[in-house]
């Protein structure tokens, strides 16, 4: 469950951010490693915001980890600060959004640890893929469908 409003008894084991690549209309989709929690789901970078790290730092960080790509930050879109409860734990989740200007697709660098597949589409098609829990809230948000 997912909610932009704190849910009763929120207790966050920590902070996640993510990000929302774009590159001529369509999205850029990591499938997760079937060994990683909701594995072999379809979302975009995102992870854990470490110790004494911004919210800021750490999605360049996990961008760039997950996918080999160097964001600039005066050019990330905030969309929504919410809150996650899983069946186990709950945990904040920021998410942004960020448009690549250049007119080729970047080459994208997967982190196999991390990820097995990427994807490009639009964000109404994203959402008939097999996505992570919440996935499809955060697309519909970001992209006001």
């Amino acid at each position: 469950m997912i909610s932009k409003h704190k849910l009763d008894n929120f207790n966050p084991k920590f902070l996640v951010v993510g990000c929302f690549i774009e590159h001529d209309g369509k999205i850029l989709l990591v499938k997760r490693h079937k060994a990683k929690e909701s594995g072999d789901k379809w979302a975009g970078p995102s992870g854990k915001v470490d110790s004494g790290e911004t919210e800021i730092e750490a999605i360049i960080r996990e961008v760039f980890e997950e996918t080999g790509l160097h964001l600039d930050s005066e050019k990330l879109i905030f969309v929504e600060h919410s809150y996650v409860r899983f069946s186990t734990f709950d945990f904040v989740y920021v998410f942004y959004r960020y448009i690549l200007n250049s007119k080729e697709k970047p080459h994208i660098r997967l982190s196999e640890k991390e990820h097995t597949a990427y994807k490009w589409m639009t964000p109404e098609d994203a959402l008939k893929e097999d996505l992570m829990q919440d996935e499809d809230y955060c697309i519909k948000t970001a992209y006001h469908i």
